[in-house]
Order: C-alpha cells, then sequence, then structure tokens
C-alpha cells in the first residue's frame, strides 16, 4: 500500500469518473485510507507493506496497477495513463529491492487493474480497452509461467479496469457486474465459474465500485454494497466490511486499486 500523501485529482478525464467537479479533501482522504489500513490489519490479520509515495505521482496510492505478482516474478506496469508513466520505473525498484525478479512488458499493461487470478491460482483473467492492450496478455502469461489466460474486452469507460468490474471470491466465487463485458466475456466468466457461483452485481452496486472488492479468506472489504448485494453475500458465508471511499471514487478508484497483492 502506498500512503496518499500527494494524493489529488489533477488530470482532467483521464478516465470517466476524473471530472474534477470539485476538490479533494485531504484530510478525509487520508482517514479513509487510514481506515482502510487498520481494518485490513488489526480487523483481518492483513500483512501490509508501506511503500513511500513520491512527489508529484499523485496515483501512487492506487498501488494495485503498479504490477502483477506470481511467486518471485513481478510484471511491472506499462502504463497507458500519461500521468502514471514515470511510476513504471520508480515501482520497478520497489519490487527489485523486495527480492522480486521484474520485467517490465512491451506492450501497455497496468498490472493488477486489468489482471486478476482466480483464487486457487489456476486461472488469469485479462482485461482489455482502455488501459490495458490484448497484446500484453500472452507477454504476461509467458513471465509468470501462467497457462490458463483468459481475456476480456471491456466495453463500458465506467469500468476502465477489470478490477472495477470483477472480483473472484474464496471458495471459487466470483463477483462482477455483466455489463461492463462484452456477451463473449459474461459467457466466458459463466462457464469458468458456474453459473451457482457467479454474483452479478446491479448497475448501482457497480457504479459504487462494489466489484473493486478486496477478498481475504471469507472476508469481503468493499466501498459501499445494496441491502440485496448484503444479503447475497452473507447467504454465501462471506463477513462484509464497508469503507468509505468517496474521496478516491473522484479519480476512479476504490478499495481494491489500493493495494498490490504480494502472492
Amino acid at each position: 500500500m502506498c500512503p496518499p500523501h500527494y494524493y489529488n485529482v489533477v488530470h482532467h478525464m483521464q478516465n470517466v469518473h476524473m471530472k474534477m467537479s470539485r476538490e479533494v479533501m485531504p484530510n478525509k482522504a487520508q482517514k479513509q485510507w487510514v481506515n482502510l489500513y487498520n481494518l485490513l490489519t488489526y480487523n483481518l490479520g492483513a500483512q501490509i507493506v508501506l511503500t513511500p509515495p513520491a512527489i508529484g505521482m499523485v496515483d501512487m496510492i492506487f498501488s494495485a496497477n503498479a504490477a502483477l505478482i506470481k511467486g518471485n516474478r513481478a510484471m511491472i506496469a506499462n502504463f497507458s495513463a500519461p500521468a502514471r508513466k514515470l511510476e513504471t520505473e520508480y515501482y520497478k525498484t520497489i519490487l527489485d529491492k523486495l527480492g522480486l525478479e521484474t520485467k517490465i512488458p512491451n506492450f501497455e499493461f497496468e498490472g493488477q487493474g486489468d489482471a486478476l487470478f482466480s483464487h486457487n491460482g489456476n486461472e488469469l483473467w485479462l482485461g482489455y480497452g482502455y488501459r490495458t492492450l490484448e497484446s500484453s496478455h500472452q507477454e504476461v502469461g509467458d513471465f509468470l509461467n501462467v497457462k490458463n489466460i483468459n481475456s476480456m474486452m471491456l466495453i463500458d469507460p465506467r469500468f476502465y479496469h477489470i478490477d472495477t468490474c470483477f472480483c473472484p471470491l474464496d471458495d471459487g466465487r466470483v463477483m462482477f457486474y455483466p455489463g461492463a463485458f462484452k456477451q463473449d466475456g459474461v459467457d466466458l466468466i459463466i462457464d469458468k465459474f458456474g453459473e451457482d457461483n457467479c454474483i452479478k452485481v446491479s448497475e448501482e452496486d457497480a457504479e459504487n465500485f462494489a466489484c473493486n472488492a478486496i477478498s481475504l479468506d471469507n472476508n469481503i472489504v468493499l466501498n459501499k454494497a445494496s441491502k440485496e448485494l448484503k444479503l447475497k453475500l452473507r447467504m454465501f458465508g462471506y463477513n462484509l466490511y464497508e469503507n468509505d471511499m468517496s474521496e478516491f471514487l473522484l479519480s476512479g478508484g476504490s478499495t481494491k486499486c489500493s493495494i498490490l497483492h504480494l502472492n
């Protein structure tokens, strides 16, 4: 995780959420981030490595986009967003120091923002269409030695990364918003996970970034969920934790965007 010391929304319409309709409230953003950190560590027992934010890199808070990691290898992001390109070498240095074997892909690829493993680690789900190029997928798979690669096109600019609309859960389930994908992507998800293991969220929940969730065992941390979604998740045996991320939604990010899984 990267503390949001320099976080701000200064790049108009880098994605459709960045309307700059109001200024970020720094104190509130800091409080929301600290609440997330405390929830993950003290309540749920996660081990967090903090990386220092760099002056001028206002989006470093969204560390999920920095890389995709499997074992001791990390495919570093080759950012398509112009304002984030300097983060590539910065995050590479950080992950090198952690002892990981790192590589920067030849094609645009935005880390765990557009690449998520099923919880058993056997399937890799990759998005393309806005930030990541489909041509990067095979390179990512080859470097991380992943055989089962599932590429899905994103078709709604509100959900410009796959982690904004798709979240693999413990016990082999998945939470996703069908409207973010072409029909063949929806069919692929249902085929691989099974209809009974697919939790389809409403447009309302999707817009609240409910799918941009952190899944830790049977615990799910997200920004906000409707009563209907809460009921669904609890019926499946998940513990649900809401953490207000309103200041980060101004930049098109939420809970999952704020963490980079290291294993």
